[in-house]
């Protein structure tokens, strides 16, 4: 006002509009008003005109609740930002309203309650594999996306990476689609001409040589194991078919005393002294988790000329690299909106064709992630962090992604393996340290692992 006082012009709730992108207002003589607005996640301008409408003439929406399951976002996912793609969903869908319900880890088991009771959200997002899917799917409590994958318009199964796809498709089924994953690697000296090796001549190999290392990663024999195991290997002591395991055979009774060694050797407790380490011979292996090009950039600049990257240790010989997958979405059976559910997932999954930084996780769709692994540009490049050089941060001369890495890349994509079984890991862990800590000996660890898995796996 002349006065310097303020008016209050009007005021609005649940709108697709948020009071910080408002830039502007204009008084219209209709007794509405003229919003400008600049969108801070489409980074884009536009106008609003808001009309007087009689409250009995403004449409109905569709009420939609989307339940997020963990708080803790990747700085550089979708989902660390979605309440900004639910506004934009909202502004572009008027004749829905998606509201965001968060659980946070510890309430999650309360969120796969409400799904097993034909409540709770429409919508489901995780930021990692919370729930026991095996339970929700087999009771019919999360819905098929294999239908709305084949009458989909703007996003098909063929737009999917063909070894994503394959790991979340279950007797033709698909419970929930992640979008965005990492993968897990082994960097090994190049010199090494093994493809690949078994888990016991993995840990025999790392504890070669004199005044040796082993990383953090795999000090814990607990952790590693269970790291072996979900990386690569558990369809080895697992018959799906037959519902039964075989851990106490004299193969894993061994691999429990050899990892048992490990305790004997100085673990790197500095990330930054890792690739140091590795160049002198100390370290023989390193296990790091890649979510983006940026992260390759980092292995390639601190390895280049000495390692590379080779696959999970497995007894089948194959070429395994153990995917993590993110931001999983799924829709709830008792939904009154399931095809509006699924128009919000296909909008996030096209929504990450947006991923144009190489610090942006690897994202599941096919034509983006070729996009994401080519990197053609010359010149300087931030880097924000480098867990093997603190001297390799800042801006640094990035050279071009060779054809021959972006193959490499794209061959991980089709050696990708997933094993998920919450309650069976748990118990690995548990008798794996009731032998890692000297209670037990390893041939009853194995044997009550066999016991206890094979009562889980016949229920």
């Amino acid at each position: 006002m002349a006065d310097g006082s303020l008016e209050a012009l009007f005021q609005w709730e649940n709108i697709h509009i948020k009071a910080g992108y408002l830039q502007a207002v204009r008084r219209q003589e209709d007794g509405g008003f003229l919003l400008y607005i600049f969108d801070t996640l489409e980074q884009e301008n536009y106008w609003v005109a808001l009309e007087p409408v009689p409250a009995s003439q403004i449409p109905e929406k569709k009420e939609l609740v989307l339940g997020v399951a963990g708080t803790s976002w990747y700085n550089d996912s979708l989902a660390s930002k979605i309440d900004q793609v639910v506004l934009s969903y909202n502004r572009i869908h008027p004749e829905c309203h998606i509201t965001v319900k968060e659980y946070e880890e510890k309430a999650v088991s309360d969120f796969q309650l409400e799904l097993l009771k034909g409540e709770g959200p429409d919508i489901l997002l995780e930021r990692q594999s919370f729930f026991d899917m095996n339970d929700l799917s087999a009771k019919g409590a999360v819905e098929d996306l294999m239908p709305y994958l084949a009458a989909a318009e703007d996003v098909s199964a063929e737009d999917i990476l063909p070894g994503i796809l394959d790991l979340i498709t279950k007797n033709g089924k698909i419970s929930r689609i992640p979008l965005s994953f990492a993968v897990d690697v082994v960097i090994l000296p190049e010199d090494i001409q093994q493809e690949v090796m078994t888990p016991q001549e993995m840990v025999e190999f790392i504890m070669q040589g004199e005044d040796v290392c082993i990383d953090f990663s795999m000090y814990s024999q607990r952790d590693f194991l269970l790291q072996i195991l979900s990386g690569a290997e558990m369809d080895h002591y697992i018959d799906e078919n037959s519902r039964s395991s075989s851990f106490a055979g004299k193969e894993f009774v061994r691999l429990l005393e050899t990892l048992d060694k490990l305790r004997d050797l100085n673990f790197v407790r500095k990330r930054g002294e890792r690739a140091e380490l590795f160049h002198a011979g100390r370290l023989r292996a390193v296990v790091e988790e890649m979510n983006c090009l940026d992260d390759y950039f980092c292995i390639r600049s601190a390895f280049s000329g000495k390692g590379r990257i080779a696959g999970f240790p497995n007894s089948a010989g194959e070429l395994r690299y153990p995917a993590k997958l993110y931001d999983w979405m799924g829709i709830n059976s008792a939904s009154e909106h399931k095809e509006e559910a699924w128009s919000f997932i296909a909008f996030c999954l096209s929504y990450t064709n947006r991923s144009d930084n190489v610090a942006d996780r690897f994202v599941v769709l096919k034509d983006k992630f070729e996009q994401q692994i080519r990197y053609d540009k010359s010149g300087s490049y931030f880097i924000w962090r480098n867990d093997y050089d603190e001297n390799f941060e800042g801006w640094q001369e990035i050279a071009s992604v060779t054809p021959e890495e972006t193959g490499l890349l794209r061959e991980i994509t089709e050696h990708l393996y997933f094993y998920e079984n919450k309650s069976l890991f748990q118990i690995i862990n548990e008798e794996a340290a009731a032998f890692f800590d000297g209670n037990i000996s390893s041939q009853e660890a194995a044997e009550r692992m066999q016991n206890r898995a094979n009562l889980l796996l016949g229920e």
